[in-house]
């Protein structure tokens, strides 16, 4: 895990980025949405791959649309997007402002920590709505925050913060700003 804080007046709270693969030449990091937004965990991870003297590969699944603007940025800073197949891939939850801003946002992990986050809450509602790709607002905010709130949960995301806590607190972000919650 590679952590930094965020440099944001609403929320300063430490964040980290889980790459896929770090090797000694390289930091890539998969995403597996039909749609990439330029989120702060891709500008982490290639922060990182900056600092290691890396090249940063953002590797998206087949026929992925990547925000206007993230591929210059990417290449502007040493960075790639790579079109390819895999297995496993980061998870980041965040909150999308209705302005279009980002808001707080954290990595929940990996494809398998998706999993047993959907395997703990036992809700079928939140396997079909909190997926790859899927944005929450209105009314999917209150299901979600009753689905949590009637569970308890222990699975912590890579910030060491609890997903339920963490999930609520980003639930509420949005409903104070407008907007929406993805998951990406």
């Amino acid at each position: 895990m590679f952590g930094l804080s965020q440099q944001k007046k609403s929320d300063p709270r430490p964040r980290g980025v889980q790459p896929t693969c770090v090797t000694a030449d390289s930091v890539v990091l998969c995403k597996a949405s039909p749609t990439i937004c330029n989120t702060y965990e891709i500008r982490l991870a290639l922060f990182m791959a900056s600092t290691r003297k890396s090249r940063f590969i953002l590797a998206v699944r087949p026929g992925a649309k990547v925000q206007p603007g993230l591929n210059a940025h990417l290449e502007a800073h040493g960075g790639t997007v790579q079109e390819r197949e895999f297995a496993d891939y980061s998870v980041y939850v965040g909150h999308l402002k209705a302005s279009g801003d980002e808001g707080d946002g954290w990595v929940l992990g990996d494809a398998a920590a998706l999993s047993a986050f959907h395997d703990s809450l036992a809700s079928s509602w939140c396997s079909q709505r909190f997926v790859i790709g899927s944005s929450l607002s209105g009314d999917d905010l209150d299901v979600l925050e009753r689905e949590l709130s009637a569970r308890i949960i222990s699975q912590t995301n890579i910030d060491q913060e609890n997903i339920r806590d963490a999930l609520l607190a980003l639930s509420r972000a949005v409903k104070a700003d407008g907007g929406s919650l993805f998951i990406q």
